[in-house]
């Protein structure tokens, strides 16, 4: 199975090749695959076939092409967490879904030095290049493995979150009504004055985006948007 663009901007899946667009966001290994004329296989980490996130060696090769581009979004996201609505120097608790190797957590663990973070992923090998990242933060970082797919992803939180924040993360799910119900769970975790903050790439119309957010959320907002990298999000 391999990805390219549909004419509405959501992806297609029975296309032979991916259009220019869609190769930009894939890494070298990827590309070099599809050129020799491998297929993106599906996997059970990734049904849609692009990313095998329970693979070391993929995961590895991922973040190898991806860090490249933190230093980059870094200031992106930094304006994006500045939205917290809390002082620097309060004691918050944050969610970081689908949280990679840790660089959005990263962002917040330093602006916020009091801020208890639980890194979330669905990947295993993802969490493991978080702890190594995050070690100098071990007394303020906890790890949570679950599966955005399924509605229970959640049920492993413990308390309610003063920011949920999501960096390049979501959209993963591909499912535009999965996503939606994402965003609104992600409302029931947070408290009466919390944040939901969001940096992703979206492929199709970023208005359905706030319109889901307007369901749960007040002031939803864009804040910025680079190509198909979008920030926004909205407050409880």
């Amino acid at each position: 199975m391999i990805l390219a663009d549909r004419p509405d901007g959501l992806f297609n899946e029975t296309a032979c090749f991916p259009s220019a667009s869609i190769r930009s966001y894939l890494s070298d290994r990827d590309t070099r695959r599809l050129l020799l004329g491998f297929p993106m296989v599906a996997t059970r980490s990734d049904p849609h076939g692009r990313h095998d996130w329970h693979s070391a060696e993929y995961v590895k090769d991922w973040i190898q092409n991806d860090v490249t581009k933190d230093e980059s979004r870094r200031p992106m996201l930094t304006r994006m967490i500045e939205r917290i609505p809390q002082d620097e120097d309060s004691v918050i608790h944050v969610l970081d879904v689908g949280a990679g190797y840790g660089e959005l957590s990263l962002c917040v663990l330093k602006k916020f030095p009091k801020a208890q973070v639980v890194c979330h992923d669905f990947s295993e090998p993802m969490l493991e290049y978080a702890r190594t990242r995050l070690t100098e933060f071990n007394d303020r970082v906890t790890y949570v493995k679950s599966d955005l797919s399924q509605s229970n992803w959640f049920a492993l939180f413990e308390h309610p979150f003063d920011a949920v924040v999501s960096s390049i993360a979501i959209h993963n799910v591909r499912s535009p009504e999965r996503i939606r119900g994402i965003y609104h769970e992600i409302t029931g975790l947070l408290t009466a004055s919390g944040c939901f903050l969001n940096c992703d790439l979206v492929f199709d119309n970023i208005g359905s985006h706030l319109q889901w957010l307007e369901a749960d959320l007040k002031d939803v907002a864009l804040f910025e948007q680079d190509g198909r990298m979008a920030t926004f999000g909205g407050f409880k």
